[in-house]
């Protein structure tokens, strides 16, 4: 049986997954970003109190088909950005028509409604929070970064940067508090 679940972007949050379910005597096989392979079937009741534990370190249990697709897209872009694995012209509606097997317009309206942003915007800005972190804690060049990134260039990325920060990557590389978000956190916020 295999459970879906919202909101794990890193291997901590794959370990502490791990440990609930030990805590619930729910034997597990892999557990990986965005879902778990049990090794038996478990009552609706186990269910609902798995996701009550869940819940309580901020994931949630996806039941519907459409949330498991809009966390599949959302699991893919972090996964492609943490690799470096973006590049330059990738075409946003192959990339999510590839992870999911659907349409992207049809992804596109789900995203959009779920999210409240769109998957395009979603992408840009789990970029951005990439970046931060680059100029945070690496000495890396604002052209590798950006060439990290999948820019075609250093002063697109500078642009699009400064446009969703509100500073230049310098600016913020100065700034003494970065204001980083988790990135399970990055969304439009209006």
């Amino acid at each position: 049986m295999v459970i879906y679940i919202k909101n794990m972007v890193c291997e901590r949050c794959i370990k502490t997954v791990k440990r609930i379910l030990e805590e619930k005597d729910i034997p597990a096989g892999r557990v990986s970003l965005g879902e778990a392979y049990l090794l038996n079937s478990i009552s609706k009741e186990k269910l609902k109190e798995l996701d009550t534990e869940l819940r309580k370190e901020g994931f949630q249990i996806l039941i519907r088909e459409k949330d498991r697709l809009i966390e599949s897209i959302k699991i893919a872009i972090r996964e492609k950005i943490a690799l470096f694995d973006i590049e330059e012209g990738l075409i946003i509606s192959d990339f999510v028509r590839e992870v999911t097997n659907k349409k992207y317009q049809v992804m596109a309206s789900l995203f959009l409604e779920s999210e409240k942003t769109s998957i395009r915007d979603y992408f840009i800005r789990q970029k951005i929070e990439k970046a931060k972190e680059l100029l945070t804690y690496e000495e890396k060049s604002t052209t590798r970064i950006a060439d990290m990134l999948g820019y075609s260039s250093v002063q697109y990325f500078s642009k699009q940067f400064k446009e969703y920060t509100g500073l230049s990557p310098t600016e913020f590389r100065k700034k003494k508090e970065k204001n980083r978000n988790s990135l399970d956190k990055v969304w439009y916020n209006g």
